[in-house]
């Protein structure tokens, strides 16, 4: 069974239809969208120049979207160096237990 439809995730992402203050890091830290990013239908993350606040810190960059947090390693993204720019995450299910993804540079992505 699937957890949510590719395309509805996406939908619900771009149009931020989502309660943002239920938004948290694997670690517990409040994540607010200011702008989801631009849809980017090439080789890379899901959506470019995104800007996120996490524990009121503003980050600009990249984000990926993945229906379970093991996606990330299972299409190859901490050795691509086009996922370096991911500032965050978003996944449904978090079956990789709170720890988070690793970029190619070796940074940890929330």
């Amino acid at each position: 069974m699937d957890i949510i439809r590719e395309d509805f995730f996406h939908f619900l992402w771009q149009n931020l239809h989502f309660a943002q203050n239920s938004l948290r890091t694997t670690c517990g830290k409040p994540v607010r969208v200011i702008h989801p990013g631009y849809r980017n239908d090439g080789d890379g993350a899901d959506y470019r120049y995104s800007r996120i606040r996490v524990d009121g810190i503003l980050f600009c960059g990249d984000v990926e979207l993945h229906k379970s947090a093991s996606e990330w390693y299972r299409h190859g993204h901490q050795r691509d160096s086009r996922y370096e720019r991911v500032i965050l995450h978003v996944v449904v299910h978090d079956d990789l237990h709170k720890r988070n993804a690793a970029a190619s540079d070796g940074h940890r992505v929330p």
